[in-house]
């Protein structure tokens, strides 16, 4: 899986969305223990409207990130 880094710290860094991460956000957005952190958790989210979100924002020039790990060297 391919990342492009857009900030970089010690530990993550911040990259825009790869489409292979669809599914675990979905899962992530649909676990009331992490999403009530962060969204409706009341509400069941489809893989399908991630998707059609993500492509609503590239559009307008914008995406979804996500923080990934660093690999330890």
């Amino acid at each position: 899986m391919r990342y492009f880094k857009k900030i970089v710290g010690d530990k993550v860094y911040l990259s825009p969305i790869n489409c292979d991460d669809y599914l675990k956000y979905v899962e992530w957005l649909n676990d009331r223990d992490i999403s009530k952190y962060i969204s409706n958790y009341t509400n069941m989210i489809s893989l399908m409207t991630i998707i059609e979100k993500h492509i609503l924002l590239l559009f307008r020039g914008k995406s979804l990130f996500i923080i990934q790990m660093q690999s330890i060297k």
